[in-house]
């Protein structure tokens, strides 16, 4: 079963990303008051990916210009997110998702979710529209899950839940961190729990190599 608290990072193959990652699970930590960034939607949820990368030492632009193929054109858009850490380039494209715990079918939904994510960052040229070099190129998955204010119990559960997706993604090229701050295991938005946030990163075919 997953720690909650001990290991909340498993960078695996995308090791240059640990640091990142680890700045990722304290920022979530912070005092958010009534408003954690988990509740909102991908742009919030980039932003604070987007501090960690400064909090480690990189460099980060939300938004940014660029290219992007759509049925076969290429058209101006916007890029979620370009970084920079140890002077290796990455871009990357996010979703999110907000799942009832104990739902059935919901490791098959991240997948879906996370292909999603790497659909779409392979719509970004290969070449950078920030410093016209070749990023990495990453799919982005920020799953905020939701529990029933009925449940008990709920260290366990997102334990549980944790390790079933850590025994699902874990060993396919994909990171994941997660945070789930005891303060906010019973913060409630629309009648439901929303204790916390997982990250899935997964890089685009041997882009981490």
């Amino acid at each position: 079963m997953a720690n909650l608290h001990r290991t909340q990072v498993k960078a695996g193959r995308l090791f240059f990303l640990r640091t990142t990652l680890k700045q990722w699970v304290r920022i979530m930590k912070w005092d958010w008051g009534n408003d954690p960034p988990w509740i909102h939607n991908e742009q919030t949820q980039v932003g604070v990916l987007s501090s960690a990368i400064f909090l480690s030492g990189g460099q980060a632009l939300l938004e940014y210009s660029t290219e992007k193929r759509h049925r076969r054109k290429w058209t101006l858009g916007r890029g979620d997110i370009w970084f920079l850490i140890n002077y290796k380039e990455y871009i990357g494209e996010a979703k999110t998702c907000s799942p009832s715990i104990g739902k059935r079918g919901y490791i098959r939904n991240y997948w879906g979710n996370l292909d999603n994510a790497t659909r779409a960052i392979k719509c970004v040229p290969r070449i950078s529209a920030v410093t016209a070099s070749p990023p990495r190129r990453l799919g982005l998955l920020f799953i905020s899950p939701s529990l029933s204010p009925d449940v008990t119990e709920i260290g366990e559960k997102l334990e549980r839940w944790v390790a079933e997706i850590h025994r699902s993604f874990y060993g396919t090229a994909t990171a994941m961190a997660w945070s789930f701050p005891k303060e906010y295991r019973e913060f409630k938005d629309e009648g439901r729990y929303y204790p916390g946030s997982v990250l899935l990163i997964r890089p685009l075919r041997a882009s981490y190599l």
